[in-house]
């Protein structure tokens, strides 16, 4: 019987009825004890299975596919939806359809994320608390200002009038807005430069 489970698993995988990754490279989860990897489904469609699912259930995580990304490269699964008030996105999709997490270098983080004059007025993107302010000092950046905010009620920041502001009364050529907080109703951050 767990060889035909097993057949069946590797066939819904095959057809791309469901999608396996082995860790979480999303803060906050891991694998439970005793589970082989994470799958990802509609699992609302796999009700004609049910004590096919009652082995899935205990033999792996089970998440749903609308709520995640797989990190194919580093086999990492990152949530596309929160969870809760102060989650933060730990992936960034640059324009050729990369992904960057936790496990890129900073510098990929920086390129990605850095402010020039010639990139205005684009929406800038804020680097994500998990990286190391050491790491972009190292870089050249210096705190510049901190502790803006932007959301529905209360002052309301803008990162390109800011990055505006920057470049025109500074030497600067390059600014990085780091995400240092995340609420229900807003978002703060603090500005870098080099």
């Amino acid at each position: 019987m767990e060889t035909l489970k097993n057949n069946l698993l590797e066939t819904l995988i095959n057809n791309g009825d469901i999608d396996i990754c082995s860790q979480y490279g999303e803060r906050g989860y891991s694998l439970s004890e005793g589970k082989k990897a994470i799958l990802f489904a509609n699992w609302n469609n796999m009700d004609k299975y049910p004590n096919f699912m009652e082995w899935i259930e205990d033999n792996y995580e089970i998440e749903w596919s609308d709520e995640w990304i797989i990190d194919y490269d580093n086999d990492k699964v990152y949530r596309t939806s929160p969870d809760s008030y102060s989650w933060q996105q730990q992936f960034r999709i640059t324009e050729y359809g990369e992904l960057i997490t936790p496990d890129n270098d900073v510098t990929e983080w920086i390129e990605y994320c850095k402010v020039t004059p010639e990139n205005l007025p684009h929406t800038p993107q804020c680097i994500p608390d998990f990286i190391n302010v050491e790491d972009l000092e190292s870089e050249g950046f210096e705190l510049i200002s901190e502790d803006h905010e932007n959301g529905w009620y209360g002052r309301n920041d803008s990162p390109t009038i800011i990055a505006d502001s920057v470049f025109e009364q500074t030497n600067y050529t390059e600014i990085l807005f780091i995400l240092s907080n995340v609420g229900q109703f807003s978002i703060n951050f603090d500005v870098y430069a080099r």
